[in-house]
């Protein structure tokens, strides 16, 4: 399978229904080291691409869709 962007359907997603989800956004000084670190081996990885530090965003965990996330959870 061959995805062209990082951005697909996934099931129960539908346009204009909205999600939830954690988006760790590193300061500039720890986005640049993890650039640093990682670049080299995502480089050999064929069908990623860099990203650069300033754009380094971080998605971490899925909590649900908006219409089924109620109260305090």
């Amino acid at each position: 399978m061959t995805v062209a962007s990082r951005w697909w359907w996934r099931p129960g997603w539908t346009p204009g229904r909205s999600f939830y989800d954690w988006q760790v956004t590193p300061t500039q000084p720890v986005a640049d080291k993890l650039v640093e670190i990682f670049a080299p081996t995502i480089a050999r990885l064929p069908g990623l691409e860099q990203v650069d530090a300033a754009r380094l965003r971080i998605g971490v965990q899925g909590i649900g869709f908006v219409d089924g996330v109620k109260g305090v959870h």
